[in-house]
């Protein structure tokens, strides 16, 4: 039984609409990562009206991965608070990976299916609970670039480059392992017609034969468009520092917590987050306060430890 495009479009904002009954209800899913990355969306959306917050932090754009959410979630706490933001982002998401799952579908077998569908319950998934956000939207904006790829297999050689290279560069600041599923994605799907074309003929995704690049140029000339982020990404293996849209101390002196609670306030302005405060671990009686190196790395300059978040003896306490 085949569905119609009207039929699959109606189950699709029926699916899509059931799995964001979770992060709808509650605004604070339970997601490892997910509550750093809004506390960096409130300070990046909210540092240029709160004077205590750029006491403490200053914003250092750099060409690096990762940015996606910084660059979308700020422009939505606009008109929403930071909670409704991050769910919009989320959702957008979700959206992102289904409706490509179903286009690139679409495009490889030339029909509509509902067979894409079955990506519904597979959202919830162990990434997701880790709250990698950047890459989760990157692996939708992957699919809708192997999308486009197809689409404009046969059309000119310069216009099916010049999308792929916007998406790369698209890719490249949601996270560096999304380009690589679009990477490993358009590999197999040009080795497939590479292949087809030199023992069965073009493949049912063709047009009619055009003059052109042979194929094994055709073929190479498909990687130019990662060329751009070669050079940042060797930039990122020789150890760059960079850490996102850095929120760093633009102090360097050692600040009590009982000083820092006004701070603290304004950071955590929403309702239902409780104001943070440092303590050293290995010395119980010391007021430790904290230092961002790059997150998530912090240092206590009571002992002059600089630990992960999760994994030192100095760690951030959330005081009830």
């Amino acid at each position: 039984m085949r569905f119609r495009a009207g039929q699959i479009a109606i189950l699709f904002i029926a699916l899509a609409a059931i799995a964001s009954i979770p992060i709808l209800l509650y605004p604070w899913p339970p997601l490892s990562d997910y509550i750093n990355h809004l506390a960096r969306m409130h300070v990046i959306a909210t540092i240029g009206s709160d004077p205590n917050l750029a006491l403490f932090y200053q914003i250092e754009w750099q060409v690096i991965p990762n940015l996606m959410m910084d660059l979308i979630v700020p422009i939505l706490q606009r008109v929403m608070n930071v909670y409704l933001a991050g769910q919009a982002y989320t959702i957008m998401t979700f959206v992102l990976i289904l409706s490509g799952t179903l286009a690139l579908n679409r495009q490889l077998y030339r029909h509509w299916s509902v067979l894409p569908l079955i990506a519904f319950p597979l959202l919830y998934n162990n990434v997701f609970l880790v709250g990698t956000m950047n890459y989760l939207f990157g692996i939708g904006l992957a699919l809708w670039a192997l999308t486009s790829w197809v689409a404009l297999r046969e059309r000119a050689v310069a216009l099916r480059l010049a999308v792929s290279t916007l998406f790369v560069l698209a890719l490249f600041f949601c996270h560096l392992f999304a380009v690589g599923v679009y990477g490993l994605g358009l590999l197999a799907f040009e080795l497939q017609r590479l292949l087809a074309l030199r023992w069965r003929g073009p493949l049912a995704v063709d047009g009619p034969a055009k003059p052109g690049l042979p194929p094994w140029l055709d073929f190479i000339v498909s990687g130019l468009p990662f060329l751009p982020v070669l050079g940042p990404c060797a930039g990122i293996s020789r150890g760059s520092s960079a850490a996102k849209s850095t929120a760093s101390y633009s102090s360097s002196r050692s600040i009590p917590v009982r000083q820092r609670s006004s701070w603290q306030r304004s950071l955590q302005s929403l309702p239902s987050l409780p104001p943070a405060t440092g303590r050293c671990n290995s010395i119980p009686s010391a007021g430790c306060s904290w230092r961002s190196a790059a997150s998530p790395i912090w240092r206590c300059h009571a002992c002059s430890s600089t630990r992960t978040w999760r994994t030192s003896a100095c760690r951030l306490r959330w005081r009830s």
